[in-house]
């Protein structure tokens, strides 16, 4: 905390100086040190309060600009780091380079809304099985939720989008018991006999 020359406080990042000129300094968000000054401490401090709502402009434009990429990349390369296995991390990379980067990725995180996200999801919904439409909204809320603790946006709205896939599932018929007795029956003489003996008693 700063004082006046009668060792009166002043208030952080104020100071009077032994010629009774006040002077302000900060760091802005730039990392620069700011300073200002004036004979009248009223006047230095409209002068501050100015400034330091010209540099919280700056810096609200400056997080606007941010897209839903750079979130996800500052999230995989800061905020799951030692949260997530190295494997896993990978597979959200691939599947996110694969699907969202070069779609809505490129959009400001700040401009996407919950109907663009749904939207989205309709789309991937009829090409991509459950499980990948999982992994997706997963690195979208890694993503958004990165945008939440750097204070771009609010909250994670993602993370209450229900997700669901129509492409149709793969049918898988199992061998009947008598099936079975006749796959093997065919296939003693094969290499693989003991490998499909196996298989077929273990599921």
């Amino acid at each position: 905390m700063g004082k006046d020359l009668k060792g009166k406080e002043l208030g952080k990042g104020f100071v009077q100086r032994k010629n009774g000129i006040y002077y302000f300094r900060f760091t802005n968000k730039n990392g620069d040190r700011i300073g200002e000054y004036d004979s009248s401490l009223k006047e230095l401090r409209k002068k501050v309060k100015k400034l330091l709502a010209e540099d919280e402009l700056d810096k609200t434009e400056v997080n606007s600009n941010k897209t839903l990429n750079d979130m996800f990349d500052l999230s995989m390369n800061l905020y799951r780091v030692g949260e997530l296995k190295e494997r896993t991390i990978i597979s959200y990379n691939n599947t996110y380079n694969r699907h969202i980067r070069n779609t809505i990725g490129k959009k400001k995180i700040t401009s996407l809304r919950p109907k663009d996200i749904m939207i989205f999801f309709n789309k991937i919904s009829q090409k991509y099985s459950l499980t990948v439409c999982r992994i997706i909204k997963a690195c979208l809320v890694s993503a958004f939720d990165a945008a939440t603790l750097e204070e771009i946006i609010t909250s994670n709205f993602v993370k209450t989008i229900k997700i669901k896939s129509e492409k149709e599932q793969k049918k898988i018929n199992a061998l009947t018991i008598e099936e079975q007795k006749v796959f093997l029956k065919y296939a003693i003489e094969s290499y693989f006999y003991n490998l499909y003996v196996l298989v077929l008693n273990t599921g």
